[in-house]
This record gives structure tokens, sequence and C-alpha cells, in this order.
């Protein structure tokens, strides 16, 4: 993640990182970065990913009161 206050650190994924890997980082690197820099009424941007999008994932969101910003799914024309 990165804002005008920084960036988290990168984090290297070997395979396919499936909802509860992303869920992990998130609490892992993310929350310490939104709590130190940000503050917990930020908005968090990312895509449409399926662990992104994912159910389990927006209740993780709204759990630790972080926003997030909305997309509408993206449409190939």
């Amino acid at each position: 993640a990165f804002s005008r206050q920084g960036t988290t650190p990168i984090v290297t994924v070997q395979g396919t990182m499936d909802l509860w890997d992303y869920i992990d980082v998130l609490g892992y690197y993310l929350l310490p970065y939104v709590d130190a820099k940000l503050g917990r009424d930020c908005i968090f941007q990312q895509d449409n990913a399926p662990s992104h999008a994912a159910v389990e994932t927006g209740a993780w969101f709204l759990d630790q009161s972080i926003n997030v910003l909305e997309w509408s799914p993206t449409r190939l024309t």
C-alpha cells in the first residue's frame, strides 16, 4: 500500500494468493500502517481481484472499520 504518508513493506507471495492469504497480509502489513500513518477513517483502494471482492474480505474491512473505495465491475465490450 502507499499514500502521501509513505508505503507499507513490499510482500512477496509464493504461488497464488487466496482470500485468506490476502486477509492475513492485510492484517499483518496494512493495519499497522493505517494505525500509524492514516487512521481508520482512511479510504482503501483495491481492484476487483477475486480475493479483494470476496464477501469475507469485505467483512474483514468492515470489522476493522476501514472504508474501501467501491468499484463497479469492469466490463469489456
